[in-house]
């Protein structure tokens, strides 16, 4: 020990071999006063400083100066040395001391990334993520028995998810509803983006029974809900789920403007009784046709001006009748014609035991039906489907004029002898009146000559009455 007195008084205590220096009691080390008191020494090598607060007393480190901007901390060991540890490294996986605080998040994408999953227990509170000073709740993290996250934009502001699997982490386990903007007033938009040549799928929709809507898209990509009975017009209905051809009434769902339906090659059939009969067959190709068919009782009616074109074949099989035009009040016009020089055939018409009327046509073509009891006049009468010569009493069907018939039959030998022998003789009375005076009498000759030429055209009527009976 070494007590120095003057001006610089002081206790030097120096122990030597494993001597130690021992102070027992109440101890107090520059308690007052502005003096500096060092325990240890900065010198090379490794020396150790205990301090010992009994096994519940209390290190007290009082008067400490603060740091504006710390950067290092003392830490302790679990042998209790006292360690100096730089406070940028306590910050990791999602914190960062800097500037003298730690704080949530870094100052760029890769600052102190999670080394492991980690887990923010929120329990029954909430936790919110304010910006805007403060009047802007960005994303609100409800705890408790109904928890959730609530994103909310302001201004401009935009929510974005990026990434090739962030489907994976909207509810895609449990039984959760989703929703996607809100249904407040005003216009907002949701904007499903698939690059260019992506796929938006919608998958586990449950099926509608009974559809009404579809979803429709503008060319400007904006998806629109269009009602189904809208998107069915000239010839389609909408009706009770379904697509349908045809309308329930004569009126429904009109063409607009001329329409085809090109059937190329193939055929399209018009079906019935369960598929059982084929009323109406289509058929494509080169051989194009029509072809109508009825089952049963029933009929093909055409009603107003019809045109058809091509060989036309109507009931050339089976047993079903075939009605032409109709027996209406007012007059209306069948036309058959054959071209030029063509022909119209009625095949297979039963023969008419007792025939009454007869087809007849009129100068233009019109066909009319006559009675042939009215055909038969002066000197004919129709009777009992037949023609007959002369009437049934001495008044039926009189001549009312003078009547004349060309006979070109063969007549009997003994007619043709008696009216050469009647010839030759008026020939030779005639000749012997002009040898007694040819050029006196020529006009009595001739007077005399056309009356025996009378007489020859009177015994020839007579002859061809004879013949025709």
């Amino acid at each position: 020990m070494l007590v120095t007195g003057g001006a610089n008084s002081g206790v030097a205590m120096t122990t030597a071999g494993t001597g130690t220096i021992g102070v027992t009691g109440t101890t107090n080390v520059n308690t007052t006063g502005t003096a500096n008191t060092t325990l240890g020494n900065t010198g090379v090598g490794a020396t150790t400083v205990t301090l010992n607060a009994g096994t519940t007393g209390n290190i007290v480190l009082g008067g400490v100066d603060a740091d504006a901007a710390p950067t290092e901390i003392l830490t302790i060991t679990a042998t209790n040395e006292v360690r100096r540890s730089s406070m940028s490294g306590t910050a990791l996986e999602g914190l960062v001391f800097s500037a003298g605080a730690y704080r949530l998040g870094g100052t760029t994408n890769v600052a102190n990334p999670f080394l492991t999953n980690r887990f923010v227990n929120i329990d029954a509170s909430n936790l919110s993520f304010t910006s805007n000073g403060g009047a802007s709740t960005t994303m609100l993290v409800t705890g408790g028995a109904n928890s959730g996250v609530a994103m909310t934009t302001a201004g401009t502001g935009t929510i974005g998810v990026t990434g090739q699997r962030v489907t994976q982490r909207i509810n895609t386990t449990g039984t959760a509803n989703t929703t996607l903007g809100n249904t407040g007033v005003g216009a907002t938009t949701v904007t499903l983006n698939a690059g260019t040549t992506g796929n938006i799928v919608l998958g586990g929709v449950d099926a509608d029974a009974a559809p009404t809507e579809i979803l429709t898209i503008t060319a400007t990509n904006e998806v629109r809900r269009s009602s189904m009975s809208g998107t069915a017009l000239e010839g389609l209905v909408f009706s009770a789920g379904a697509y349908r051809l045809g309308g329930t009434t004569n009126v429904a769902n009109p063409f607009l403007t001329s329409r085809f339906v090109n059937i190329d090659a193939s055929n399209l059939s018009f079906t019935s009784n369960g598929g059982a009969s084929t009323t109406m067959l289509v058929t494509g190709g080169a051989n194009s046709g029509v072809a109508m068919t009825t089952a049963g009782a029933g009929t093909i009616t055409m009603t107003g001006p019809t045109s058809v074109t091509g060989a036309t074949t109507i009931n050339t099989t089976g047993t079903a009748n075939t009605t032409l035009g109709n027996t209406g009040v007012g007059a209306t016009t069948v036309t058959l014609n054959a071209g030029t020089t063509g022909n119209i055939v009625l095949g297979g018409v039963d023969a008419d035991a007792a025939p009454t009327e007869i087809l007849t046509i009129t100068a233009t073509n019109e066909v009319r039906r006559s009675s042939m009891s009215g055909t038969a006049l002066e000197g004919l009468v129709f009777s009992a489907g037949a023609y007959r010569l002369g009437g049934t009493t001495n008044v039926a069907n009189p001549f009312l004029t003078s009547r004349f018939r060309e006979h070109r039959r063969l007549e009997p030998l003994v007619h043709i002898e008696r009216r050469g022998q009647h010839n030759d003789a008026c020939h030779g009375r005639s000749q012997q009146r002009r040898g007694d005076d040819h050029g006196r009498n020529r006009n009595d000759h001739n007077d005399r000559s056309n009356k025996c030429h009378g007489c020859n055209d009177d015994q020839h009527d007579r002859n061809r009455k004879h013949n025709a009976w």
